[in-house]
């Protein structure tokens, strides 16, 4: 029998797990939520958009529509998630983006929805395809 010299994966695996906060962004200035935690934010109207700039964190909260810099909630698909859009957001805190990144531990914090840059991963689509060409 041969003995095998295995590799373990230590990246950040793509999983679905429930009660957790999904979330991501992407180059347009896109910030994704899903539909149960703008309803655990109280399905608020608008979002003041925020940054950590020391710990790279963003905070997305709660605000009204009325409040001169919230920026208005949007519906990217009905039954899944919203959308925040704001690329003047990214630019004022030199938060460059060359493809979109998932926070698989974003969380909410006094209302406030918690997205660390340093642990946000990559995704996008057709990863899978150009995959297999190579196969």
């Amino acid at each position: 029998m041969q003995r095998r010299d295995w590799k373990i994966y230590k990246g950040v695996a793509a999983r679905r797990i429930p009660e957790t906060v999904r979330s991501s962004i992407n180059p347009n200035g896109e910030i994704t939520f899903d539909l149960d935690t703008y309803r655990k934010m109280g399905e608020p109207e608008a979002m003041s958009l925020m940054y950590d700039e020391s710990r790279r964190i963003i905070g997305v909260k709660p605000a009204h529509a009325d409040e001169p810099h919230a920026v208005l909630v949007r519906i990217r698909h009905e039954r899944s998630n919203r959308v925040v859009r704001s690329i003047p957001f990214l630019r004022e805190n030199g938060i460059h983006l060359d493809r979109t990144l998932r926070f698989p531990y974003s969380f909410l914090e006094d209302n406030v929805l918690i997205l660390d840059l340093r642990t946000a991963v990559t995704c996008g689509k057709g990863a899978w395809k150009l995959i297999k060409r190579h196969l």
